[in-house]
């Protein structure tokens, strides 16, 4: 009896079968390697601002100005992120603030003369300076000195020369003296200014005299103009609070027996 199976199974028509089914599924594999691979491609290639598939050759096109503008935008924001330096504050003299700048030459009568080199601005800024502030005379060096307002006090007195000397005869001997201004602080708010006059003995500068010129009053400019200090400054009006006088005014002072007195002046 035949049986069909077994017929199929041992005759020689399976073989071509068997042939067949390995190179259908390589024809499929590649069909299917066709088909899936540009859909790949396409997928990569997709602009991710509009979707769209690249051109038949699968190049992507690369957007020149969006990249310069993003570069410029970057250089902007850095631009602003820069800051600019601050420009300096320039301030005014606070209140018993010590004098600024190096020692100079005012106008004055010795112009034409040679200021003697004992009361040149360094040796008037080293020497002794008497008042009645101190308890004792002081050194100054460079122009400072200090002393306890008490002992055992951490409150200090202070004494400041300015930066500005002049020099004249004004005691009309034919000699030149030299005149200053020192400010004196007790420790407190107020700093008072005073006029002070150097003569040269045995070539060092010694204090003929001195007289107060008032609280915090700003010394604008120092001269000695025929045998009288003259100064110009601003001191205080009528509304002015102590800190911050606005009234511009001259100070005329004459030597007269050893004193400085203030001198009116039309």
């Amino acid at each position: 009896m035949n049986h069909p199976t077994s017929m199929r199974r041992g005759s020689s028509q399976a073989l071509p079968r068997t042939r067949r089914a390995p190179v259908s599924a390589l024809r499929l594999l590649a069909l299917v390697s066709l088909l899936v691979l540009p859909l790949a491609g396409g997928l990569v290639a997709c602009s991710p601002d509009t979707g769209e598939a690249p051109d038949a050759g699968g190049d992507i096109t690369v957007d020149a100005d969006a990249d310069v503008a993003e570069e410029a935008n970057a250089e902007d924001g850095s631009s602003d992120d820069a800051q600019a330096p601050e420009a300096a504050d320039d301030t005014g003299d606070e209140d018993g603030a010590e004098p600024e700048g190096e020692g100079e030459q005012a106008a004055s009568d010795s112009e034409d003369a040679a200021v003697p080199a004992g009361l040149s601005y360094d040796m008037l800024a080293s020497t002794i300076f008497a008042n009645e502030m101190f308890p004792a005379p002081v050194t100054l060096v460079d122009g400072h000195a200090e002393e306890p307002a008490a002992p055992g006090s951490a409150s200090m007195i202070t004494a400041d020369m300015h930066p500005e000397a002049a020099w004249g005869d004004l005691d009309g001997d034919g000699d030149l003296e030299a005149v200053t201004v020192v400010y004196v602080s007790g420790g407190g708010s107020g700093t008072f200014r005073y006029l002070v006059v150097y003569d040269e003995v045995d070539g060092l500068p010694i204090q003929l005299a001195s007289t107060i010129l008032g609280d915090r009053v700003k010394i604008d400019g120092l001269a000695v103009d025929e045998g009288r200090a003259v100064l110009a400054v601003t001191t205080h009006g009528p509304d002015d609070p102590m800190c911050c006088p606005t009234m511009e005014d001259t100070m005329t002072y004459s030597l007269i027996g050893g004193e400085l007195l203030a001198v009116e002046t039309e």
